[in-house]
């Protein structure tokens, strides 16, 4: 083989192996802009489809340990997952501007449920902060584009309760809740992206972890 047919050969193969890398790279959700005024109507006609897209996605949470002191942050790792063969457009877990909260089953999108063993104990949550000012309600940057199959991972700080968790043993699930299916555009421009994103509310898996002694 020649130095000229091996030398372009060579740039095929680096051409084929970085369009195919190109390939796998996803952009974020791709939408339509329509008027404000368009909202309600398709609002009103995603709302239809919420219970027939209710398995599309599933949430599972996972701990890092087991065991935590009473004023540790708790942090949990959230694993949003497609579960279809097609792509599904969806709120981000961590997305800024959600709300997430432990404090009963309010409207936020994100909603720990904390149960203690022992019955005795109880435990008090502060009400969660309003909506965030001075920003986009709803920025495109909140949604993301899952593939068929795959999924997106966060970690999230569960809601610390007003006073340090007593000592025992408690049982955590989550809510990931969406009722959004698009993002507001340009500010002033009087537009919404509509994503046909995923809209409804789902139940994670239950984990457990103990709250021991500080031995610091």
């Amino acid at each position: 083989m020649s130095r000229r047919m091996a030398f372009t050969l060579a740039i095929v193969i680096f051409s084929w192996a970085f369009s195919s890398c190109a390939a796998q790279k996803r952009s974020g959700p791709s939408g339509t802009a329509v008027p404000l005024s368009e909202f309600p109507t398709l609002a009103a006609k995603y709302n239809q489809e919420i219970a027939l897209r209710h398995n599309e996605i599933r949430v599972q949470i996972e701990l890092s340990k087991g065991e935590y002191a009473p004023e540790d942050a708790i942090n949990v790792k959230v694993t949003l997952i497609n579960e279809t063969n097609t792509d599904v457009i969806a709120r981000r877990p961590d997305a800024k501007t959600n709300q997430i909260s432990a404090y009963s089953d309010t409207n936020n999108e994100i909603v720990f449920t904390v149960i203690p063993t022992d019955p005795s104990i109880s435990l008090t949550f502060p009400i969660p902060p309003g909506p965030f000012s001075g920003s986009l309600a709803n920025p495109p940057e909140d949604f993301m584009l899952l593939p068929p199959n795959e999924s997106y991972e966060a970690v999230i700080t569960m809601p610390q309760p007003l006073h340090p968790i007593p000592l025992g043993q408690y049982s955590m699930s989550l809510k990931y809740r969406n009722y959004l299916f698009g993002a507001d555009g340009p500010k002033d421009s009087g537009q919404f992206i509509d994503y046909h994103g995923w809209m409804g509310e789902i139940e994670s898996n239950i984990v457990s972890f103990s709250i021991v002694p500080d031995n610091k």
